[in-house]
């Protein structure tokens, strides 16, 4: 589970390099290339754009969660905290208390995410 969330983190990376290369944590690396590729279908281009990597770190991040719990090294509270944190941050959004985009649909999509790891990973749940 933990290869499977590194590869998650990874396409989420990949997926900014190759279509936002103008975020903030490229802007300091040189030798990546700057021009972001263009896809012509609106609706595949919004969904890489704007969701695709959020959907991949928020996965990763519950699979180490759930490798965490599974190992007994996290209780109740650390769960907690750290299933709710991508809610926390799109609201931290919206405040705005840190920068970004607020979006309902990112707060859809992470509950989704969040309903489909309590399902398959009971060690969330306990």
């Amino acid at each position: 589970m933990l290869i499977a969330a590194l590869a998650s983190l990874l396409l989420g990376l990949g997926n900014y390099l190759t279509f936002q290369p103008h975020i903030l944590l490229f802007n300091s690396i040189s030798f990546l290339p700057h021009t972001p590729i263009f896809i012509n279908n609106t609706a595949v281009r919004h969904f890489l754009t704007g969701y695709f990597s959020d959907i991949t770190w928020c996965c990763a991040l519950y699979l180490v969660t759930a490798v965490f719990s599974e190992l007994k090294k996290l209780q109740r509270p650390g769960k907690t905290l750290i299933l709710v944190l991508p809610f926390m941050v799109e609201i931290s959004q919206q405040i705005p208390v840190i920068q970004g985009s607020f979006d309902w649909y990112d707060l859809l999509v992470y509950g989704v995410i969040l309903l489909i790891s309590l399902k398959f990973f009971p060690s969330l749940n306990s």
